[in-house]
């Protein structure tokens, strides 16, 4: 058994931790008696150090700073590199900092794909209410009826932020209500639909600057850079030559700064550019200013140490997530190999790159204003929760892309897939790391053009990739079931396509797509999959391999959930036996199958023989995994609630006071395992009789 795919496709882990009422308990969404005001969701982008596009600002500013009565949804409007971003960014920090317009709760999301936004708002749910549900739709529901009823937000200001709003169709059920007084969204796309102008929505166009903002940009950025002499006549031949593009404006002034370059010095350096665009942009049909302003910019940050790193580090940037890159993604040992091995114009003997020197590269970048690089807010003791993280304008990433230079090669997609694979947490203590992952992966599978073939294609290249299956199981773990069995679906189909039925890969997925099923509530197909797969394993891997006897496990347990609980409890009994067998009595697998034995002996109606059972269980697990396991919490959880079962609430409430205290250490106060722990045991001392 390959471990990574089995991993990836849950086809190990225990899946019994709550089990009965618990799984059914009704929960009140109720809003927290005390919420750390103000709520903050999402990273704003750092702002530039000049921007324009006055007119439009002062538009925005009025609209949104007018609390108390009814404004129109602002949507700004316009081509990539105009500056919707950073105008968006400098009224969403306004509304942070300044005490007359501060909001009460802000969300800023990237609205690049639907799952991004539902992140977002079940991440202010859970700011918000006591309990919010775990599936990030229903969160994402809860919020909006939050937002749209005064009397449960007490008129508290709010601003809501959906940055790069990609296929309006697809999120037309979240956008928040736009009747409150007290609230305000703002919307950045490059999209110009007719759904973006009614219901009360106000459509901004936002366009290049027009001449005069241009001249007010350049001379202030160019005075704060402190040592360019310029005139009224260049910093207009500069603008016109650069089409009045913000994003070229920006990485032009950057670059006069770093060398020192009078305006008409970069422009005689610019039109040499662009007049040799053509050889290394052959498939452009026309060269642009900023195809040029970033050729000359990564071209000045691959001289700075170390030495041609910059460039092959710009390559992998663009073929991943512009919004957000966890660095130390790009510090990982792929990564690192990957740039040793193609550094510009370095021996192929040169030393292997450091993280540090990586992390150097990444400032090279952000030094010439071809990527950004944000850090996590920093609370009052100190600490920095969060991640780091790279982002690049969709602009800048397609020209790398494009550039004959840093096109995308399947060495590329690989070096990131093992990076993505390596920083992928078993256990997703960090849920806004584990969304960011997700949202790599999915941007890195996307690429159609790589050496005359998908980037898929080459993730399946020679079989299904880790990151592929580790994927698929962080999308149902995040509470996306309904995702999940699609993702399944989809890889099952893709595997069966290319590598064969009888494939190790291909079997895998099967067991993903089954288990998904039955967490979706479809019990019936969960079983009649297992089944079918169970034959196939019998089959291609026989009666002693590993993955037959964790499918035995799983068909077991599924008709345990449909009531057939001595069906189940023989199948364990069995199981057990041919696992102690095979694998010992320390495997993983043999622990999993003693613990949901013991479990559906307890659901049959024998409490105390089940918790015999989870004491012995516990036992083996802090000897063999260590106390800090999920496997070990989980034994304990079940251990509390089979003593509860069995009549023994004092004994119970003890035993989950002390889980919940690890829990919090271990997984973290806003871990679902540790929100449902609590909520147990709160429920289980109000039930004691004082004494």
């Amino acid at each position: 058994m390959t471990l990574k795919h089995s991993s990836a496709g849950r086809d190990h882990n225990d899946f019994h931790r709550f089990n009965g009422t618990f799984i059914n308990e009704q929960h009140n969404h109720l809003p927290r008696h005390q919420v750390d005001w103000p709520v903050r969701v999402g990273n704003v982008p750092e702002e530039a150090a000049h921007y324009q596009h006055r007119g439009i600002a002062d538009q925005l500013d009025q609209a949104l700073r007018s609390f108390g009565t009814v404004a129109p949804r602002q949507v700004l409007s316009g081509a990539g590199g105009v500056g919707k971003t950073q105008l968006a960014a400098h009224h969403t920090r306004t509304r942070m900092t300044d005490p007359d317009q501060r909001v009460d709760i802000l969300v800023w999301a990237d609205a690049s794909t639907r799952e991004q936004v539902t992140y977002a708002y079940a991440q202010a749910a859970q700011h918000l209410f006591t309990t919010a549900p775990d599936d990030p739709e229903d969160a994402a529901r809860l919020l909006l009826a939050w937002l749209g009823d005064p009397h449960k937000h007490q008129n508290r200001r709010w601003l809501i932020v959906w940055d790069d709003l990609t296929d309006p169709a697809a999120l037309h059920d979240l956008w928040p209500p736009h009747d409150q007084p007290h609230g305000r969204v703002l919307v950045t796309t490059r999209r110009r639909d007719h759904s973006l102008t009614v219901q009360g929505r106000h459509l901004l166009e936002v366009d290049v600057y027009t001449p005069h903002e241009a001249r007010a940009f350049l001379t202030e950025a160019l005075d704060a850079a402190g040592r360019i002499a310029h005139t009224t006549r260049q910093l207009d031949a500069l603008a016109h030559d650069l089409a009045y593009l913000p994003l070229a404006l920006g990485q032009a002034v950057t670059y006069m700064a770093e060398l020192g370059l009078s305006c008409d010095h970069y422009l005689q350096v610019f039109h040499d550019r662009m007049n040799t665009l053509d050889q290394v942009f052959p498939d452009w049909e026309l060269p642009t200013p900023l195809a040029a302003t970033w050729e000359l910019s990564l071209t000045q940050a691959d001289t700075f140490q170390p030495r041609g790193t910059a460039r092959p580090l710009m390559g992998l940037i663009a073929l991943l997530e512009g919004t957000g890159i966890p660095e130390r993604l790009l510090t990982t040992s792929p990564v690192l190999e990957y740039l040793t091995d193609h550094r510009t114009g370095t021996a192929a003997t040169a030393a292997a790159l450091t993280p540090h020197q990586a992390r150097t590269a990444l400032a090279n970048l952000v030094r010439l204003n071809l990527i950004t690089r944000t850090n996590p807010p920093t609370t009052a003791d100190g600490d920095a929760p969060g991640q780091v993280s790279v982002g690049a304008h969709h602009l800048v990433q397609r020209a790398t892309r494009e550039h004959t230079a840093t096109r995308p090669t399947p060495r590329g997609i690989h070096t990131l897939a093992e990076a993505l694979t390596q920083v992928w947490p078993e256990v997703e203590r960090d849920t806004a790391l584990a969304q960011h992952l997700r949202s790599n992966t999915a941007i890195l599978r996307s690429h159609q053009e790589v050496e005359g073939r998908t980037s898929e294609d080459w993730l399946w290249e020679p079989d299904g990739h880790t990151l592929l299956f580790r994927a698929g199981r962080s999308l149902g773990e995040a509470g996306r079931v309904g995702e999940a069995v699609a993702y399944w679906q989809y890889m099952t189909e893709t595997a069966q396509r290319r590598l064969g039925p009888d494939h190790s890969d291909t079997l895998i997925t099967r067991a993903g797509l089954a288990y998904w099923r039955g967490e979706a509530g479809d019990l019936s197909g969960a079983i009649s999959a297992y089944e079918n797969l169970l034959t196939d394993r019998l089959r291609v891997l026989g009666p002693d391999h590993p993955d037959t006897l964790t499918t035995r496990g799983r068909l077991a347990a599924w008709r345990g959930e449909t009531g057939d609980l001595a069906a189940a409890v023989t199948a364990y009994e069995d199981l057990l036996t041919d696992n102690l067998r095979v694998l010992g009595p320390d495997h993983p697998d043999t622990l999993t199958t003693r613990h949901n034995l013991a479990h559906w002996r307890g659901e049959s109606g024998n409490p105390a023989e089940a918790v015999t059972a989870y004491e012995d269980l516990l036992t083996a697990r802090l000897r063999v995994l260590g106390p800090d396991h999920p496997h070990t919490l989980t034994t304990r959880h079940n251990l509390a609630w089979q003593t509860y079962k069995s009549g023994d609430a004092v004994r119970a409430v003890e035993l989950l006071t002390a889980l919940v205290h690890d829990e919090i250490r271990v997984l973290g106060p806003g871990h679902p395992d540790t929100q449902h722990s609590e909520q147990v045991l709160q429920r289980w001392q109000d039930e004691l009789p004082e004494r």
